[in-house]
């Protein structure tokens, strides 16, 4: 798939299957998400397998189901922080996306 293609066929899912990242596919993720912390000092972070972090009462921006596995979008705060958060994060699900693995 060409990237107008992962672009056209992204969407955001809310109710996620039960089930854990396949590893190869963890490990691509990973390392992309290293190219843009290296390239926007940015501190992305990929978290596997904590089924705890949205059941929570602090989720307070929608409801999801199922999810266990998410990026933080973490980086010191700036004058840009919010502007390249956006844009590093979006690529990031463009990545996600185009390895099969739906997002929000």
């Amino acid at each position: 798939m060409d990237l107008i293609e992962v672009i056209k066929s992204r969407h955001s899912v809310r109710h996620y299957q039960n089930k854990d990242i396949e590893q190869e596919k963890a490990l691509v993720l990973k390392e992309f998400i290293d190219d843009c912390n290296n390239e926007s000092g940015l501190n992305f972070q990929l978290v596997l397998n904590d089924r705890e972090a949205f059941d929570g009462s602090m989720v307070h921006y929608g409801s999801f189901d199922g999810v266990n596995s998410y990026i933080a979008l973490i980086g010191k705060t700036t004058q840009d922080l919010e502007e390249k958060a956006g844009y590093y994060g979006e690529k990031c699900l463009i990545k996600a996306q185009s390895l099969g693995l739906n997002s929000c």
